[in-house]
């Protein structure tokens, strides 16, 4: 399949250092990424911020794969002036090689009565553009968080995040050829502090009364 990667050149004009966020913008400006439908724009490195994925993992498993010879799609972007970030890429086609590649499943929550849900695993096909539309929107607005995001943001231990497993959506994927799952949690809208901090309170209650999970 060879490489994903697009190379693009962007000469700024500009008396003074440009700004990553003034690059960004003269990206999604330009009219070949507009052609190429791109959506959830973000640098490399917040990708790597969001994903809580190290660079060096990033790179060797999803940017440039070589054991399974292809990538994630990424703009490679040169030119006078453009900030020192050089490498772009959309949300949507991070989520779809995940789907494709790296055997993404997501741990859907469906309601199916009154105060009764459940958690169901979807991949490959299963996953519909609309899931993966909001996946990709969730992870771009820092919404699809790891263990130690949770950790850090909740004051709250490895074992008992792990709870969250039973009451919250998550996705899980592995690179190929590693046995390792990786794990995110993908945080809805209405999932603020408080909601979170009461699945933490009242775990029990959660996981026993309405959520229960089904292996699709």
């Amino acid at each position: 399949m060879g490489r994903n990667v697009i190379d693009l050149q962007i000469n700024i004009k500009a008396d003074q250092k440009v700004s990553y966020e003034e690059g960004l913008e003269a990206l999604k400006k330009h009219p070949d990424v507009s052609k190429l439908n791109i959506q959830y724009l973000s640098s490399i490195n917040e990708l790597l911020d969001l994903l809580d994925i190290t660079r060096a993992a990033f790179e060797r498993n999803i940017l440039e794969n070589e054991k399974i010879k292809t990538g994630v799609r990424h703009l490679n972007v040169t030119g006078s002036n453009f900030p020192r970030t050089r490498i772009y890429i959309g949300a949507v086609d991070l989520i779809e090689y995940l789907v494709m590649y790296c055997g993404l499943t997501y741990w859907k929550k469906e309601h199916v009565g009154l105060n009764r849900y459940q958690l169901t695993g979807y991949k490959n096909k299963q996953i519909t553009n609309q899931d993966i539309e909001y996946l990709a929107k969730t992870l771009f607005e820092g919404r699809l968080k790891s263990t130690k995001h949770i950790e850090a943001e909740f004051k709250r231990t490895r074992r008992i995040v792990s709870r969250l497993t039973n009451i919250m959506e998550s996705i899980t994927f592995a690179f190929p050829d590693s046995q390792r799952q990786l794990r995110r949690f993908v945080f809805a809208p209405s999932e603020n502090v408080d909601q979170i901090e009461d699945y933490f309170s009242n775990y029990k209650s959660y996981e026993n009364k309405i959520v229960k999970i089904i292996e699709d």
